[in-house]
């Protein structure tokens, strides 16, 4: 019996250890009380300490059970948005997504309690560019993490000066150290990593670094910018690696944007007949955007009878 309550102590102490109130970033009113009524040093904070016991108490309630888990409801809706409402392909699966509406649409009010709960309760690492309650009221000093994401943001900062000056290979190793300073700027850091490795001409670690759906790899406008121009003045070999990462099934919910859809439609008249048939598949997975949809038109009326063709083909398609 003994050893059963000793495992049932370990394993309590062991579940506390992951609670989120043993984060400092998620207690902003015990990070208050400690900043602004404990007495730096000297007697008075030893004596400061039985007078505002209860007051730390109640901060930590209201922490646990108020401000953290408001401040994490939106992380909470973003995880339900992920798990249920995301990745959507309907160039390939229409019939497939319209079936599944139904049962997402019954699992939502079950996976959000879940994951509030969750992230309510456990110390789990926030999504990149939410917004927290702590940030907002003002970021304490004296807290490490924070002390992290200033040298973080410190790093961002330096790495995109240095790819400015065409110092990419600084760039890319600030943007390592700032990836690893700090999570909050993980996503920028990467987009000037990802940059700089297309500067280069380095083609294949950025389709590493890229190999998992990246909602900044399509939305940040550095990456897509110099994404447009490795399209536009890279070699044969490199267009078409490029071109195969824009069509990966993840970037159909979400188009490409009008410098993208420039440089596809100069590919059009390549050359090497690989990159235009390549360049024109990538434009017809999204025939019904409007932009693209023009495009296609253009080169349906063309002088190139294979690439015409294969455009009106694309065109022909039922609009969904």
């Amino acid at each position: 019996m003994s050893r059963i309550r000793l495992m049932a102590l370990v394993a309590a102490l062991a579940l506390c250890s992951g609670c989120a109130v043993f984060n400092r970033d998620n207690t902003p009113a015990l990070n208050f009380v400690e900043d602004r009524l404990l007495p730096e040093k000297g007697a008075a904070r030893y004596v400061a300490y039985p007078v505002l016991l209860p007051v730390a108490l109640t901060a930590v309630v209201l922490d646990a059970v108020i401000i953290h888990p408001v401040s994490v409801a939106d992380d909470a809706v973003l995880d339900t948005r992920d798990a249920l409402w995301k990745n959507f392909d309907w160039n390939r699966r229409y019939v497939s997504e319209c079936t599944l509406l139904i049962p997402r649409a019954l699992l939502t009010p079950v996976v959000f309690p879940v994951c509030f709960l969750g992230r309510s309760t456990l110390d789990l690492e926030p999504r990149g560019g939410s917004p927290r309650i702590r940030e907002r009221a003002g970021p304490s000093a004296k807290t490490p993490p924070q002390r992290e994401e200033n040298r973080a943001e410190e790093l961002v900062a330096q790495a995109g000066k240095a790819l400015g000056e065409g110092r990419y290979d600084d760039a890319i190793a600030l943007a390592d150290k700032a990836e690893a300073a700090g999570r909050g700027w993980r996503d920028s850091a990467r987009a000037i990593k990802a940059a700089a490795l297309l500067e280069q001409g380095n083609v294949d670690a950025f389709c590493a670094l890229t190999d998992k759906p990246s909602p900044w790899l399509v939305a940040d406008d550095l990456v897509v910018q110099h994404m447009a121009h490795a399209l536009r003045t890279g070699s044969t070999v490199e267009q078409m690696k490029l071109l195969a990462r824009l069509g990966r099934g993840y970037w159909s919910s979400l188009p490409p944007g009008p410098e993208t859809v420039a440089a596809l439609e100069g590919l059009l008249g390549a050359q090497d007949r690989a990159v235009a048939m390549q360049a024109l598949v990538v434009l017809g997975r999204f025939e019904s955007t409007p932009s693209i949809r023009a495009v296609l038109e253009r080169v349906a009326h063309g002088k190139d009878t294979v690439l015409a063709a294969c455009a009106q083909a694309y065109l022909a398609q039922p609009a969904r």
